[in-house]
């Protein structure tokens, strides 16, 4: 069953034909919460959005970058940190978009490691990275290892899509 959702959210993943993908890190040592973290994510992507569109195409038309944001705990569950891909209309907003998440993300958000940001193609073969950990390897109480199944990839107040 793990595997088949696992494929089914990476073929949907690739039919969207998102155009660029990116990771949000913050910093090891960072002392923020899993709910400051998010709270951060979504400022980062209210604040492209309104670099991309206008408040009156935001707030009439519902327009947003199209994006599907992942939540990841890592291998431990300790270090959260978030997976994105979004589309680009066009290459003037691809550059734009470029250059916005990484201004705001590098520059704006506190106690961050540097935006990666990647063209998403095909041969990267990177369509099933954010329910990479839907199943889990992590330690119980008595640090013994067990499989826990996660049900929090999809971060959906961030994502847009249309």
């Amino acid at each position: 069953m793990t595997q088949q959702y696992k494929q089914a959210v990476t073929d949907w993943n690739a039919k969207q034909q998102f155009t660029l993908f990116g990771t949000c890190q913050f910093m090891f040592k960072s002392n923020r919460t899993i709910e400051d973290r998010k709270k951060a994510v979504k400022r980062f992507w209210n604040a492209v959005d309104r670099t991309i569109y206008t408040a009156k195409e935001i707030a009439t038309e519902g327009k947003r970058v199209e994006r599907i944001v992942y939540l990841e705990q890592g291998r431990s569950r300790d270090y959260v940190h978030f997976h994105f891909f979004c589309k680009a209309n066009n290459p003037t907003q691809l550059k734009t978009l470029i250059n916005t998440t990484q201004h705001f993300w590098n520059n704006k958000v506190e106690d961050t490691q540097p935006l990666d940001i990647k063209l998403n193609q095909n041969s990267d073969y990177r369509d099933g990275y954010g329910i990479k950990e839907y199943e889990a390897i992590c330690f119980d109480d008595n640090r013994n290892f067990k499989t826990e199944i996660s049900n929090e990839q999809i971060f959906v107040e961030c994502c847009h899509l249309t």
